[in-house]
């Protein structure tokens, strides 16, 4: 099955607007995409999982997870972060990695003086 055959059916009686207001969309998109004139659904497939509650797997190819620690699980602190990451200028994304790198380094430190 194919991922908009998937979104179809994750749909369901919900009003395709809903879907549409949540990617900040014109209503129209969705209608394109089913005619097949347009396929820009693909570089909303995060915020779409995230909008049904489903995992990126689960929508691109149909498989659902089997446990939480699969590497393609995103929770939804993840996903939050993500959204907001994406906010940011590249500068600031920089300045956001080059700090989550050195609170891990002073987080592994931290453990590793506790095993010691």
């Amino acid at each position: 099955m194919e991922i908009l055959n998937r979104i179809i059916i994750l749909l369901g009686a919900r009003n395709q607007k809903e879907l549409t207001d949540f990617l900040n969309l014109k209503k129209t998109a969705f209608t394109d995409w089913k005619s097949g004139r347009s396929n820009s659904y693909r570089k909303y497939l995060i915020e779409i999982a995230e909008f049904f509650n489903v995992s990126l797997d689960y929508l691109v190819y149909g498989k659902e997870i089997e446990s939480s620690s699969d590497i393609n699980f995103i929770n939804s602190n993840e996903t939050t972060m993500m959204n907001l990451f994406r906010m940011l200028s590249e500068k600031e994304q920089d300045r956001i990695i080059g700090r989550l790198e050195h609170m891990v380094e002073e987080s592994q430190k931290s453990k590793n003086k506790k095993t010691i």
